[in-house]
């Protein structure tokens, strides 16, 4: 006796153009119970053998619905003209009756938030963001989306590499990638599956996948478009403050740095750790700077100053994290592990200590051993593209030391330096330094407003084993900026 397959079964509420197209696309796996009002539809569609059910009715009524057979149902679309009918739709499908999977169809924007609090099992399709996708699919050449993913606003995208794209010719790995990766890259009609050490080319096709906010700008880098700091790492900036720091200078470069990037919130944590009650942070925040309330959240913590990173960051996606500078030191010192050096190990989120040294004018970029420079210059141009500022790349070397294989590292880097900043009419300058790379570029930095320094992960101060990175940042008498890999 032949095995009957089993068949998934589809509850289609409010049918019309849609649903019908559906029925016909779905392979024989697919079997379906509708509900519509349309009584000649549903005598139509009755005769389809795999048309379980066919129901003339209210689908927002739970009544109906459970005539339909919606309890069997593993997959429920609310597909009906209006946006109020089918919020009740998913709502029974996904609260009352438990159905795996619910998709429903929004018309008006201004709905989204009610469907999306109806939990991750309910997936939304915008009308009309699907249909501006596939028009966009057709008069962009260089990018592909597909249609009714994230609400619409994409989160795969498939787009080709332009010739003029800060990423050609640099490795995956140096791409710093938070919150999307390339899952493939197809070159000469051949499929790639990338590693960290696929170097991108021009005329790449390059699928990305990743978070709807931060994704479109990504794309705009493959391109060849400008990409505004910090969007390619998100949009959202943290910033924790303790009682001691000096607390109107860290105010101030931040209500600049809100003003003049592409940041869209900032959530303030007020750190008590140690004290019994509040500083008054937000009377501050309101005194001191010109940050509309909706541009920023306060919370209190009560932990010491890890944890408390550790627990904002487990709850939303940073674009960056804000330090007060720390206390001023000796050179000299043997060993200190820092707040910055801790956090600096939790993730690959951007870095930055302000010492309120803005207006950003003149960057500098360090090339040096215990540097990744290729990182740091890309930001470094972007950033500087965005405000009218100047980029200087200071390549630091001990007397006689510098090798040829540290010749060999940077050549290419100030080679693609120097492009990326023309083609963005970047001023571009290089600085040649020699000595303690530490002290030189304290030294050099007091003429520029921000450093901006490519690490992988910071290491405790030692005097020992030192880290170049961790020194500058520590000892830096500027506004500094810290980029890492992954």
């Amino acid at each position: 006796m032949e095995k009957k397959e089993r068949r998934v079964r589809m509850l289609i509420a409010g049918v019309g153009q849609t649903g019908v197209e559906l029925i016909y696309r779905l392979g024989e796996s697919w079997e379906f119970a509708l509900v519509d009002e349309k009584a000649e539809l549903i005598e139509r569609l009755r005769e389809n053998p795999r048309v379980v059910a066919a129901v003339v009715g209210d689908a927002t009524s739970d009544l109906v619905l459970r005539r339909a057979g919606i309890e069997q149902a593993e997959v429920a679309l609310a597909l009906t003209e209006s946006d109020e009918e089918n919020l009740e739709i998913a709502r029974l499908a996904s609260q009352i009756h438990s159905v795996p999977q619910v998709v429903a169809l929004v018309r008006e924007r201004s709905n989204l938030e009610s469907f999306q609090k109806l939990g991750e099992n309910v997936k939304v399709v915008f009308r009309s963001a699907a249909l501006a996708t596939l028009i966009q699919n057709e008069i962009e050449l260089r990018g592909r989306h597909p249609e009714g993913i994230g609400l619409g606003e994409g989160e795969i995208i498939e787009v080709t590499v332009a010739p003029d794209s800060p990423y050609v010719g640099r490795k995956l790995r140096e791409l710093s990638p938070l919150s999307w990766i390339v899952a493939a890259v197809y070159r000469n009609n051949k499929l790639i599956v990338p590693d960290k050490e696929t170097v991108i080319l021009a005329e790449d096709r390059v699928l990305l996948v990743g978070d709807k906010r931060i994704l479109p700008t990504i794309v705009g880098g493959f391109r060849g478009e400008d990409i505004e700091f910090p969007l390619q790492y998100g949009e959202l900036m943290l910033v924790t403050i303790r009682a001691k720091d000096p607390v109107e200078l860290v105010l101030a470069e931040l209500d600049w740095i809100y003003h003049h990037t592409k940041v869209k919130r900032i959530d303030f944590v007020e750190l008590l750790f140690g004290r019994s009650h509040s500083f008054g942070l937000e009377r501050l925040i309101d005194q001191h700077t010109t940050l509309p309330q909706e541009a920023y959240s306060t919370t209190i913590l009560k932990e010491d100053p890890v944890e408390a990173h550790k627990i904002m960051l487990s709850k939303d996606k940073y674009g960056l994290i804000v330090f007060p500078p720390p206390p001023a030191g000796s050179l000299m010192v043997v060993r200190r592990e820092t707040v910055v050096t801790k956090v600096s190990r939790l993730t690959s989120i951007p870095l930055i200590i302000l010492r309120g040294t803005h207006p950003w004018r003149r960057l500098l970029v360090p090339l040096s051993e215990g540097v990744h420079g290729e990182l740091a210059i890309h930001i470094a141009i972007s950033l500087a593209r965005q405000l009218g500022a100047s980029v200087t790349a200071a390549v630091v070397s001990r007397p006689h030391l510098l090798t040829q294989e540290e010749e060999k590292t940077q050549a290419p880097i100030l080679s693609r330096a120097r492009h990326q900043a023309r083609l963005r009419h970047v001023g571009f300058e290089e600085l040649q330094l020699t000595g303690n790379p530490v002290m030189e570029l304290v030294k050099a930095a007091r003429n520029h407003d921000l450093i901006v320094l490519g690490v992988d992960r910071l290491r405790p101060l030692s005097f020992f084993s030192p880290d170049l990175a961790a020194f500058v940042a520590h000892h830096s008498p500027i506004t500094t900026l810290l980029v890492g890999h992954e």
